[in-house]
């Protein structure tokens, strides 16, 4: 999940005894009724309202776009859902930089990042959007907080296709009103590497920012944070229980040894509630 950024039926056929089967056209109707009743169930569930602002969790999921992983959603929902939380879901593409800009303003107690993100030279953690880097838009839209280095060029890969990424800068300086005791759960790469975003988070309103002090694999981020938020939940633990939890039940990152943490420090015993 590190990144790079700072570079600018089978088909009945119709017969004459179709007339004789009108008992048929019944059983046709239930079923469908039942189909749009299951899909209409799906959507509900998957997400609460338009602006998910009765939504208590919220899961942007912009890593949908290179590593889907509809299993950790479905078990997110599940977990939350049994300690009567409902969650938004937001995927890939949707997360674009005007969601991001307005993300203190949905209300949302706890926000789960499934995102790439990548750290300059100078500990800046950049956390990627769904929404792909295009010049004109970069110059009609957003060149005020290009050029503040609020929103920078950012690739999963060298010659990938780039998105727009928000720095630090742009959680403080950019998003439009505070959170609220938010729990933050940064699920990319490097996120208290430094502590540059936590700060930005906890200066904007957020309570507590779990994240890694590392690189981190899609596989492993998933795992360990299904077993977070099962502690912090389903068991009711405190913040430094369940990251204490995680990192020995599931162990450091195989590939580049990351562990989980939090900030602020003394926020340990914090427990989350909506």
């Amino acid at each position: 999940m590190k990144g790079i950024f700072g570079v600018a039926k089978k088909q009945v056929k119709p017969t004459k005894e179709w007339a004789r089967r009108r008992n048929v056209v019944p059983v046709i109707i239930i079923l469908a009724i039942t189909m749009i009743l299951a899909i209409s169930y799906t959507l509900l569930s998957s997400e609460i309202t338009t602006d998910g602002t009765t939504a208590q969790a919220l899961l942007i999921d912009q890593l949908s776009i290179t590593h889907p992983n509809k299993t950790f959603y479905w078990t997110t929902q599940e977990l939350l859902s049994q300690s009567n939380l409902q969650l938004w879901y937001k995927e890939g593409i949707f997360n674009n930089v005007s969601f991001f800009r307005n993300l203190p303003s949905y209300n949302n107690k706890i926000i789960i990042l499934r995102v790439h993100s990548a750290i300059d030279q100078e500990g800046n953690l950049a956390i990627f959007t769904g929404e792909k880097w295009d010049d004109n838009k970069a110059r009609l839209n957003y060149l005020t907080d290009i050029l503040a280095e609020r929103i920078v060029k950012v690739r999963v890969e060298e010659n990938s296709t780039p998105y727009f990424g928000i720095t630090p800068d742009f959680i403080k300086w950019s998003m439009k009103g505070n959170f609220e005791d938010t729990t933050i759960i940064m699920m990319g790469c490097q996120g208290l590497t430094t502590r540059k975003a936590a700060e930005a988070f906890i200066e904007k309103g957020a309570k507590v920012y779990i994240s890694w002090t590392g690189p981190v694999s899609s596989e492993h981020t998933d795992s360990a944070t299904q077993h977070l938020l099962s502690q912090l939940f389903a068991e009711g633990r405190t913040v430094g229980e369940a990251v204490t939890s995680t990192n020995n039940e599931m162990g450091k990152d195989p590939f580049y040894g990351s562990s989980l943490a939090w900030y602020p420090e003394d926020e340990g015993n914090h427990i989350v509630k909506p």
